[in-house]
């Protein structure tokens, strides 16, 4: 890579294939020394020619003998199966799936190209499987009977486990590709004691595109096709918002620092390239999947503020206050195709229905827990308990009615991923003393239960909230319960004792029992959990 770096590197004016990119940050040594600061103080090239990519993706058809793979791996992957492609008939239909709806939600593919290369057999083996594990995540009941799936867990097994094999075994070698790949690959779930999960999938796609180069500007490139200046912001940009929500999820730290990346804002010709209306650039509602990336984007930044702000150690706390102010800055500023009403969603516009659940979102991220110590936040206990319960509230409003119209398939997940901070905060309203407010809480929560029970089938983590919720519901019940009869019993005792009768009867400690039993609170590990919830050990009997 750096003899052909070395030996090209004042052909300028050569094209600079997506595919083949040398990328050379600034302070790798080799930069410094050969590449220097220009005479006009402006900054130097980072994108390089990269040695030249074999051909289009596969000199025959689903290449299956790559020259650098060793017999023994690829009789492996024949072994796991990965070379018998599903029928002809079955894949156009997974590729329907993936162009007509899929690539709306995720448009990380030149589609004309992508289209390009099916027709002609030559597209990459690994990202058909990665496709095809997506499509099947989406795709409605019919497509899967016509699979000959028995159910969508088997479909997208089937096609992910393909997918890592070919991973795995390096069997490609296009970094684009393998990171269009890792990207979709993401949406596998996997379990708390596995590795591969959505999370380890996630950094692996930023690992590539760091390599590539794809976090930084590209304006300054001239011998770069602008269709593919356009596909390496779209891939970024989708990373930063996968890795902004899939981290704040599970309270995990994000794996990119925008503080090192300089990647150009999309813009609407970003995906214009792209686009099967002709008349693209002047019709809002042709831009409104477009419209949607960007304005996705821009709840992303402010979410990494908020978790910045309120979880980060040695971050200086913004103000709730600040932080709401540049949400609605956002919905004020938000383009009419994609607005909504509060109180009456359209399910028609799945866009504007996942802004307004992620916004909602972050309303809670901001002030659920902040009445428990914080000095963030300026306003009173009960105006920031309304905030959160309207937000938390409009939540399953909008899922059960994507429920209630069959329509669940035709949102991004990022919509789903509020429900878990709703849940969060209609729990803290069943845990309260007001016997009222807790069962009205008990309700939402359940009505949040049976819109996972739902979706748990295509959004894997549905499946963990769901039943961590059912445990920790349960216990409170539990709790509460308890606590009502050790406070008769301590009554009975009191009168008991003032008769001067049972001097050998002790009242029970609320929570030493369950203290002696649990030990230390095992939410610790997790900052999210643990600052979201607060929750006491007492609630935690062993299983």
């Amino acid at each position: 890579m750096f003899d052909h770096f070395l030996n090209n590197r004042e052909n300028a004016k050569d094209w600079i294939d997506k595919c083949s990119i040398t990328y050379l940050g600034e302070s790798f040594p080799l930069a410094i020394v050969l590449g220097g600061l220009k005479k006009d103080g402006s900054r130097p090239q980072l994108h390089h020619l990269g040695p030249p990519f074999p051909g289009p993706q596969g000199s025959t058809p689903f290449q299956s003998q790559p020259a650098h793979m060793l017999p023994e791996d690829l009789e492996y992957l024949r072994a796991k199966g990965v070379f018998s492609l599903p029928e002809k008939a079955h894949l156009d239909a997974l590729m329907a799936v993936f162009l007509d709806h899929v690539y709306l939600l995720y448009p990380i593919v030149n589609r004309q190209e992508f289209i390009h290369q099916y027709k002609n057999d030559h597209p990459s083996l690994i990202l058909i499987y990665a496709i095809a594990f997506i499509a099947v995540t989406f795709a409605s009941q019919s497509v899967l009977r016509l699979l000959g799936f028995h159910s969508r867990q088997e479909a997208r097994s089937f096609f992910y486990t393909k997918a890592k094999a070919l991973f795995d075994m390096g069997y490609e070698t296009n970094k684009i590709t393998i990171l269009q790949s890792t990207f979709f690959l993401s949406f596998y779930g996997g379990g708390p004691n596995t590795y591969w999960n959505f999370y380890s999938w996630v950094s692996t796609a930023v690992t590539i595109a760091e390599a590539v180069g794809i976090h930084r500007s590209t304006i300054s490139i001239p011998n770069m096709q602008p269709r593919d200046k356009s596909l390496m912001r779209r891939l970024w940009w989708a990373l930063v918002v996968r890795d902004s929500i899939c981290g704040t999820l599970v309270g995990r730290p994000f794996r990119i620092d925008l503080d090192q990346a300089d990647a150009d804002m999309l813009t609407i010709e970003d995906f214009a390239h792209d686009t099967m209306a002709p008349d693209f650039l002047e019709n809002p509602s042709a831009q409104r999947y477009a419209q949607y990336q960007i304005e996705t984007v821009k709840l992303s930044q402010i979410m990494r503020e908020i978790i910045m702000s309120r979880f980060y150690p040695g971050r200086q706390s913004v103000l709730s206050e600040d932080l709401h102010a540049k949400l609605t800055r956002w919905k004020a500023d938000l383009v009419s195709t994609l607005n909504w009403n509060a109180d009456v969603p359209d399910p028609s516009n799945p866009f504007s229905m996942s802004l307004s659940v992620q916004y909602n979102n972050h309303l809670i991220l901001i002030y659920l827990g902040h009445m428990r110590g914080e000095h963030t936040c300026h306003r009173d206990e009960r105006e920031v308990d309304e905030i959160v319960d309207s937000a938390a509230h409009h939540i399953p409003t909008v899922m059960s009615m994507l429920v209630t119209r069959s329509a669940q398939l035709t949102v991004p997940h990022e919509l789903y991923h509020g429900i878990f901070l709703a849940q969060a905060a209609f729990y803290e309203r069943m845990r309260g003393s007001d016997k009222l407010v807790a069962r009205l809480g008990r309700s939402a929560l359940n009505s949040c239960q049976m819109v996972l029970q739902n979706i748990g089938e295509f959004w894997d983590c549905g499946t963990f909230i769901l039943q961590l919720f059912e445990n920790l519901s349960s216990r409170c019940l539990e709790q509460q319960s308890w606590t009502a009869e050790s406070g008769q019993d301590r009554r009975a005792v009191g009168a008991t004792e003032a008769s001067g009768v049972g001097g050998a009867i002790h009242s029970v400690n609320d929570a030493g029992v369950f203290n002696a039993l649990l030990g230390d609170d095992r939410w610790q590990g997790n900052p999210m959990l643990e600052s979201l919830f607060d929750l006491p050990p007492e609630l935690f009997l062993p299983e």
